[in-house]
């Protein structure tokens, strides 16, 4: 998942399947979120996240085309 953070908070039943097949079948949710904030429901979704505070921190530019 990449986003930048401004996600809505994931339902209770969305987080239990992840926590079931992470526990069950050893799936990995892997988010990148480039923001300087936190997110709860990134946090929540994913087993592996990665934080980047700009795009240029992930080889993007500073401005858009």
């Amino acid at each position: 998942m990449v986003t930048d953070g401004e996600i809505p908070s994931p339902d209770d039943s969305i987080v239990n399947i992840i926590d079931h097949m992470h526990k069950e079948k050893g799936l990995e949710v892997h988010g990148l979120m480039v923001s300087s904030n936190n997110s709860d429901a990134m946090q929540r979704l994913c087993t592996h996240l990665h934080t980047f505070k700009s795009w240029t921190a992930v080889g993007g530019q500073d401005y858009m085309y």
